[in-house]
């Protein structure tokens, strides 16, 4: 499985720019497009942003996220 780049500079450390609603759009776009061809991976990278969503929301930080 390939991930957008934003995606991954924002998973392995501290971004060099902030990421812009044109690279959330993209990553929507990619993600959408992985579901539509190969549904194990998608979950299992749903399942991983999840994860990663909640442990930050454990750490008691106020990203401003919205909940979904």
């Amino acid at each position: 499985m390939t991930l957008p780049l934003a995606t991954v500079a924002t998973i392995q450390g501290p971004q060099q720019k902030s990421i812009t609603q044109a690279d959330v759009d993209q990553w929507i776009e990619n993600l959408q497009s992985l579901a539509n061809s190969n549904q194990q991976d998608y979950r299992r990278f749903v399942n991983q942003l999840k994860t990663a969503i909640a442990a930050e929301d454990k750490k008691g930080v106020n990203h401003d996220v919205p909940e979904v």
